[in-house]
Formats: C-alpha cells, sequence, structure tokens
C-alpha cells in the first residue's frame, strides 16, 4: 500500500473535507462522522487522519470524565487484540480501523495509536507509522519504547535530525540502553553521509566509548578505490546494520569509504 496526498481523493470526498474542516470549531463531532468514515476507505490518506484526529481532540472530555473513558477504552483495546503485535500484522487494515474507534472515544489512547503504528509499518505506510509513534510521544514523551519506534520511523522516512533530536533527550536518561546507543549511531551516520559533513558531527563520535578509536577512524585506510565501487561498498554497509545493528564495523566501514569518497 502507498501513502496518497489528500488532492488525490475523489473530488466529492474533498468537499467532505472541507466541510469538516469548516466544522471543527463548532460541530468536532461531525468531523470526527465525516473524517472517520474517509480514513476508513483510505487508510493511506494520511493528511486525512490527521484532520480526524485534531476533531477527536476537539471532542475530548476533561476530568473524571476523560480518566474513566481512559481507564475503558485500555481494557476494551486489550479485548479488541490491540495490544497483540501478531494479531495487528496478521490483519493491519482492521486495525487501523479498530483503532481510530477506540480514539474518538479517548484520544489519548496509547494502545490505539501504537496499534496504528505498528499496522501502518506492516504496510508500509512509514509517513502514517511515524505520525502514530509522534502522538504517543505528546502523551507520553518519557516513553522510551515508544521513543525508539519513533526514531526508528524517523530514519526509515529520512527526518534524520529530528530522529537524533529526541535520541539526545532520551540518552541523558536512559545512556545504559544498547538499542537506544545503536539508534543513535544509525542515525548520525545517516545525517553524516547525507549532509557530507561527517567531520561536523559530533553524535556518532560522541557516543562511542572510545573517542580515541574515533579519531583513529579519521586516519584510517587511504587506498583509492573508484567512486561506483564506494558507493556500492557504503549501500551494502547500510543495508547488512538492517539485520547487524549492535555490528560497529559496518559503521566504522561506511565511515572509512565516505572519507575515501570525499578524497577522489
Amino acid at each position: 500500500m502507498e501513502e496518497v496526498a489528500l488532492k488525490d481523493l475523489d473530488s466529492r470526498l474533498l468537499k467532505q473535507v472541507e466541510n469538516a474542516r469548516r466544522a471543527l470549531t463548532k460541530n468536532a463531532t461531525y468531523a470526527v462522522d465525516v473524517m472517520s468514515s474517509i480514513v476508513k476507505r483510505h487508510p493511506e490518506c494520511l493528511e486525512a487522519r490527521k484532520i480526524l484526529h485534531l476533531a477527536q481532540q476537539r471532542t475530548e472530555d476533561s476530568g473524571k470524565s476523560k480518566m474513566l473513558k481512559s481507564l475503558v477504552s485500555k481494557v476494551n483495546c486489550a479485548l479488541h487484540g490491540l495490544g497483540d503485535v501478531e494479531k495487528i500484522k496478521k490483519d493491519p487494515v482492521t486495525a487501523l480501523c479498530t483503532a481510530e474507534d477506540f480514539l474518538n472515544t479517548n484520544p489519548s489512547n496509547i494502545s490505539a495509536h501504537k496499534a496504528i503504528g505498528i499496522a501502518a509499518e506492516t504496510l508500509e505506510l512509514y509517513e502514517t507509522a511515524a505520525f502514530a509513534f509522534e502522538e504517543i510521544y505528546k502523551i507520553e514523551p518519557n516513553n522510551l519504547e515508544n521513543v525508539k519506534a519513533l526514531m526508528s520511523a524517523y530514519i526509515r522516512i529520512g527526518k534524520i535530525d529530528e530522529a537524533i533530536c529526541i535520541g539526545d533527550q532520551a540518552y541523558k536518561t536512559h545512556s545504559a540502553d544498547s538499542e537506544l546507543q545503536t539508534l543513535i549511531r544509525k542515525a548520525s551516520v545517516e545525517q553524516s553521509i547525507e549532509k557530507g559533513k561527517w567531520e561536523a558531527s559530533e553524535h556518532f563520535r560522541d557516543k562511542l566509548k572510545d573517542k580515541d578509536e574515533a579519531n583513529k577512524l579519521e586516519q584510517a585506510g587511504r587506498a583509492k578505490t573508484s567512486d561506483s565501487e564506494l558507493r556500492f561498498l557504503i549501500d551494502e554497509a547500510k543495508k547488512a546494520i538492517q539485520e547487524q545493528p549492535e555490528n560497529l564495523n559496518l559503521y566504522r566501514e561506511i565511515f572509512n569509504n565516505y572519507i575515501k569518497l570525499k578524497e577522489l
């Protein structure tokens, strides 16, 4: 499944979207009803989902009613399998629809947002997955597992600076988490290659326990290799990192070949 822009939907649906937008202030419930229908028909349209979530937030209650809804919603989510990753992956489209139904009742339902993220990833709707994990981050910024999920999503869609930013924040209180360290390294490598300014990036070097080793990497292997060969080696190492994220040799290989590439 591929994500589609709002403008690419049927013109009749676009008129409904405009009506929903106009209703956000005075009749958010109507907006929720309209956008829920559209999102169920087009789960691949992230812009429509964002409008739906805005409408959901406009209808959210406060105080004891909100707390009670949150408790009931969590229980119901569990009963409907939204906490079961395998079940979500088996039928991601249904999971997306069910999760939004729960968010219509409680927009702060972490389980529902997480289910959307997992289902979207399964459908390769990576922008949508990132959005779902962003929603959780707004509600629970200290949720480490979600921070790591959001970092992974950001890296996948090319939001490297954002991944490093939230990673560095989490690192202040979770410096011993090896998975978080790996994600920070991975994001820093991507950032440096993307911007062509490895020497200006301190993130990867700071996270290596042996800084002397990082400095030696800058002086390592100057053997000449063709441009295409170096790019091939870098691409292969990046692919290998997907399967071996803890393998520092792969990051070193990218670094060394990138330096050689800059010298050609």
